[in-house]
């Protein structure tokens, strides 16, 4: 504090104007009560009554750190007790300002992100609410002295400006002692009391790693402006990250792989990502050369979002026990800087196996599974699971195996009772030999409601060199997609074919459309949808 002088709580005063202390206890001579008179007095003249409070005014408190109460914050230490839950005694800045709008509080902030923001607060407190003349001249000792009347200050309130590198960004305001309003009484008046937050979010440059923080007196001098101040913050909010699938997919040998996230923020500037990949179960992780931004959020309503994708490769066994992840930034240079980038523990474990030839079908809108396996030497049983997500399945049948080895095939068949809904359902077996517990599992297979119409999924947007989704039909048929400009001239068309389920379409050769605004529409026999997409620059 380069414009106070330290001292230390004691009888006779405490800290005068200028003059600072760090206390857990604001008492001027010990004491945990909080009750006494305010101003305090010595009716026998036998003392030390007069001395607990400071100038015979001063709330007597405890700090604010990890308090069950933020607003009431912790009691006054008990120094003859044990730190406790309940007696932290921890440490507060008590201040007592006066005439100039002097330094309180400074500090250089380094080690900071680029391109990201901040918030600088901090938790006040005025201590004295009668440390001055009422509206009408009577100081606190006087006859009739009425703190809180209609625009009365009772004093001078405390009030601070927030500074970074020499210039004012905030200002508190005057904070008013809070026990105000009937019922508030000189002896309730500690407890009726209660800390304030205070702050504002800021910015930091395309380059910027650190600045000087300062806290200054800006309120006037006269009675009062006397408080406490503690839990300084700079802090940020970063991003969370949902991985689609989900985090532990599983996937057939040899077939492809879609792996995604689903980026939101409080802040849209987290636009710049990577993907990372980890073959010792997340110990370490290297780039996999997959890299992306700036990316343009979009707003849902609670945050921004956008959707990134890792190009579809094909799984193979040795594949199985691998990690990714995508790690988010404000700039590029910052993806690289682990301090500054962000993955939100969001990890996808591939979980490759070998499977059974399995297939299924919406048949009078009812998943029907059929699935064939060669010679059954061995007793097993197959378990038929279900998933809502793709992720986590669970059982919805079991058949016992036929277990008949002249059999070079066996055939199966199993009706889900449960009527399809207009999502996703996925389906796969589980294949258990009874003997020795070892199993293996099917493919996954993906079945929809015959009223589900079409819905597109996992639209990477913004794109670049194609336009790349997923359409959720409830038919099969004929579906014509297409990009227009803002002027609804078509720029691009296409026919596909639909299957019932999970279809993917890839518009390729976009890279040379100019960057802007387009339409993405898809049309049915019984739909039309329309999708504002964004070409990349």
């Amino acid at each position: 504090m380069p414009s106070y002088t330290y001292a230390t709580f004691a009888p006779g005063g405490g800290p005068q104007d200028y003059l600072y202390g760090v206390a857990n206890n604001t008492s001027a001579e010990y004491t945990t009560v909080q009750t006494w008179a305010k101003p305090s007095s010595d009716p026998d003249g036998a003392g030390p009554l007069q001395s607990y409070r400071v100038f015979n005014l001063w709330d007597i408190i405890g700090d604010h750190t990890g308090a069950t109460n933020t607003a009431k914050g912790n009691p006054p230490c008990n120094v003859s007790g044990p730190i406790s839950a309940t007696n932290p005694c921890g440490y507060m800045l008590v201040v007592n300002a006066a005439y100039n709008t002097d330094t309180a509080f400074k500090s250089a902030i380094t080690n900071l992100c680029p391109n990201t923001y901040y918030e600088l607060s901090a938790w006040v407190r005025n201590i004295c609410y009668k440390c001055g003349n009422d509206v009408n001249g009577v100081a606190a000792s006087g006859a009739g002295y009425i703190p809180f009347a209609t625009n009365d200050s009772s004093g001078v309130p405390p009030n601070l400006a927030f500074q970074i590198n020499g210039q004012d960004y905030y200002q508190t305001g005057n904070i008013y002692y809070t026990g105000t309003g009937p019922g508030i009484t000189q002896q309730a008046s500690d407890t009726v009391n209660t800390w304030v937050k205070r702050g504002f979010v800021y910015k930091t440059g395309p380059s910027q790693t650190n600045f000087e923080f300062l806290i200054r007196n800006n309120a006037p001098g006269g009675g009062g402006n006397d408080w406490a101040i503690d839990d300084i913050v700079v802090a940020t909010c970063s991003p969370e990250v949902t991985v689609t699938p989900g985090p532990n997919p599983f996937v057939c040998d040899t077939n492809t792989v879609d792996v995604g996230a689903i980026i939101s923020s409080y802040y849209d500037n987290y636009s710049y990502y990577k993907w990372e990949k980890s073959t010792d179960n997340g110990a370490t992780w290297a780039s996999t050369g997959v890299s992306g931004g700036p990316m343009t959020p979009t707003w849902s309503g609670t945050a921004w979002a956008y959707n990134v994708a890792y190009p579809t490769f094909v799984a193979l066994p040795e594949d199985s026990g691998s990690k990714y992840r995508v790690v988010i930034a404000s700039t590029p240079s910052n993806v690289s800087n682990s301090s500054c980038s962000f993955s939100g523990g969001a990890t996808v474990t591939l979980n490759v196996n070998p499977c059974l030839s399995f297939k299924g079908k919406n048949e009078n809108n009812q998943g029907v599974l059929y699935w064939t396996t060669s010679k059954e030497i061995e007793p097993v049983k197959y378990e038929m699971q279900k998933s809502k997500d793709g992720s986590r399945f669970v059982k919805i049948g079991e058949i016992t195996g036929y277990k008949d080895p002249s059999a070079e095939t066996n055939r199966y068949t199993y009706v889900d009772p449960e009527l399809l809904d207009n999502t996703l359902s996925w389906y796969r077996i589980k294949a258990i030999n009874t003997q020795d517990n070892k199993f293996r599992y099917s493919k996954v297979v993906q079945l929809i409601g015959d009223k589900a119409g079409l819905q597109i999924e996992s639209l990477i947007n913004p794109f670049n060199s194609h336009v790349k989704f997923d359409l959720i039909s409830g038919d099969d048929g004929l579906v014509q997609v297409e990009i227009l400009d803002q002027y609804q001239h078509k720029l691009k068309s296409g026919s596909y074919n639909l299957v019932k389920g999970r279809n993917r379409i890839n518009i390729d050769n976009t890279d040379k459309l100019p960057a802007g605004f387009y339409i993405l529409r898809v049309i049915s026999d019984n739909n039309v949808i329309n999708r504002k997409i964004i070409k990349r620059g």
